[in-house]
């Protein structure tokens, strides 16, 4: 009964510290957001995606998104036509918010330590890396979810039948949540397996350890082969393909070629120390080893802008950096050792940033670090409070945590909001809804760089029908048309005639000097730091 109080004010919590992102968080969408949301949509309401299939495991317009978040993105449209930013985000909101409570019953479970799990709970649930962005509908948050859930499945006292079934259903999920998770899912499966066997056995032999490794493997292979034999294969095809690019891009022969020039040496020595495969090696291994900088962690957060906090927070809070220390130092002191195998998901929670082709995204591609890190935090301050007499302990690290949620939340709404506004596109919304109140009567053009996203962000903020949204978008990418608006890439060669105007960041396109055109200053965006303010010449 007490645990069961326990979890509903936990939930309550939790949910609370998702509505205060939900609310008042970004008011715009990331591309992604609008690919993901605008691909939901699509599908609740023509009974298929963009490529007219009804089962997938791999959609979108823009990207290869994995099916489970386009399906469950689906629910809000099956009741309304009405978009906006709360109804896309609020299923991942909620979902999410039962998070940090998976994480609480796993390390209650394993410890039977009611107070480090509370204490997991609050660093988990308040930390930046998970509080903000879980209110949105990346795809890296539903797969730490369904993951979360499969080790939770593995420590009950189901049947083996119903646990390894259930266990199955979950991982697929995961393995279907997000792309970031599938070259680390052997790996993390096989761990999760391990602590499942451990908790009750209190010992693994090479027989259980070989069942887990062949269970995971298995799963693997499996998961895989659907997702080439499921349709729309050719999106995941060649996002896996994109994988193996990077040693095609001239920037890799000429970094190979410059290596050898100023190499002294035979030939054979020059070819050997520096070619395709160990200019990669060397990159893999420069990613990877950011996932060892405590000053992501701790101080400057993801080196991303669009997923950053503008070197104002870490993907924790500054102080839990003495937590980790401790709980480092104290690693012997844990006699739980399934909490030990959990931990080594530290070593592994990089291997996704590593094979990353492009910059990558810390806080999403290494979202499986958040539960190690998290343990350490958790057993750091555990063990700290413990030493504090007179049961001061517990309050005062309840103090500290609302004094760092606080400051965090006033950092975000005040500065991480505007100074990545346009990281989250905010221009395009505000240019997305001027656009569809101009004269009907007018012939409008818009000039970017990129079409297909900007177009993506109108469907969602102006347009409902949903069958017009994908014809138009699987159309072409360069060039889109709804009634007198046309998204086009390549910039006019003339001076807009009467009746039409043009639309384009400043700076990007060039028209002749003439009296003619007159400039629409409240046309502009405020609020794009880069001065690349859209603008409106008629």
């Amino acid at each position: 009964m007490i645990m069961k109080r326990i979890l509903l004010v936990l939930l309550f919590i939790s949910l609370l510290t998702r509505s205060a992102y939900l609310i008042w968080g970004m008011p715009s969408l990331t591309n992604d957001e609008a690919d993901l949301y605008t691909t939901s949509y699509v599908t609740a309401k023509t009974g298929s995606d963009q490529y007219n299939n009804s089962v997938f495991l791999t959609s979108g317009f823009l990207t290869a998104k994995p099916s489970i978040p386009i399906y469950f993105g689906t629910l809000p449209w099956f009741f309304t036509s009405e978009k906006s930013i709360f109804l896309a985000r609020i299923p991942f909101a909620l979902l999410n918010s039962i998070t940090p409570l998976l994480y609480f019953l796993i390390v209650y479970i394993l410890t039977k330590n009611r107070v480090l799990a509370l204490i997991s709970f609050s660093i988990f649930n308040f930390s930046p890396w998970f509080s903000y962005l879980s209110a949105t509908g990346y795809e890296a948050y539903m797969g730490l979810f369904f993951l979360l859930l499969s080790q939770l499945i593995l420590l009950t006292k189901l049947s083996q039948i119903k646990k390894y079934f259930l266990y199955t259903v979950t991982t697929f999920l995961a393995f279907n949540s997000y792309m970031g998770l599938k070259p680390i899912f052997p790996l993390v499966s096989f761990i999760f397996l391990l602590v499942g066997m451990f908790h009750f056995d209190k010992k693994i032999r090479y027989l259980d350890a070989g069942k887990a490794l062949l269970i995971s493997i298995i799963l693997f292979i499996v998961f895989l082969t659907f997702n080439y034999v499921i349709p729309n294969t050719e999106l995941i095809k060649k996002e896996y393909a994109s994988m193996s690019s990077y040693f095609s891009k001239q920037e890799t022969e000429g970094r190979v070629w410059f290596d050898r020039l100023t190499t002294k040496g035979p030939s054979l020595l020059k070819s050997a120390i520096s070619n395709k495969v160990t200019i990669r090696l060397k990159d893999q291994l420069a990613k990877y080893m950011t996932t060892f900088n405590l000053a992501i962690f701790f101080q400057k957060g993801d080196p991303s802008a669009l997923y950053g906090t503008a070197d104002l927070s870490g993907l924790f809070f500054l102080s839990d950096l003495l937590f980790f220390i401790i709980g480092v130092t104290q690693l012997y002191r844990i006699k739980e050792r399934s909490i030990g195998l959990l931990l080594t998901l530290f070593f592994i929670g990089g291997i996704p940033v590593a094979l990353a082709v492009t910059t990558p995204t810390f806080i999403l591609r290494s979202i499986i670090l958040i539960i190690p890190i998290t343990l350490l935090i958790s057993y750091g301050s555990y063990f700290l409070i413990m030493r504090i007499k007179k049961n001061r302990g517990i309050p005062l690290f309840i103090l500290l945590l609302v004094c760092n949620f606080l400051i965090f939340y006033t950092l975000y709404q005040t500065r991480i909001k505007v100074l990545n506004s346009e990281q989250w596109h905010y221009s395009d919304r505000i240019v997305s809804e001027k656009l569809a109140k101009l004269n009907p009567d007018d012939k409008v053009s818009v000039f970017v760089s990129e079409p297909k996203p900007l177009f993506l962000q109108y469907a969602f903020y102006t347009m409902t029908d949903a069958n017009l949204i994908k014809k138009i978008a699987m159309h072409d990418d360069y060039n889109f048309s709804v009634g007198n608006l046309t998204i086009q890439k390549e910039c006019p060669l003339t001076l807009p005639k009467a009746n039409e105007a043009y639309v384009y960041k400043y700076l990007y396109c060039t028209l002749p000097t003439s009296s003619k055109i007159t400039v629409d200053d409240k046309f502009a965006v405020a609020g794009d730091k880069s001065g690349l303010n859209y603008m409106l010449f008629k």
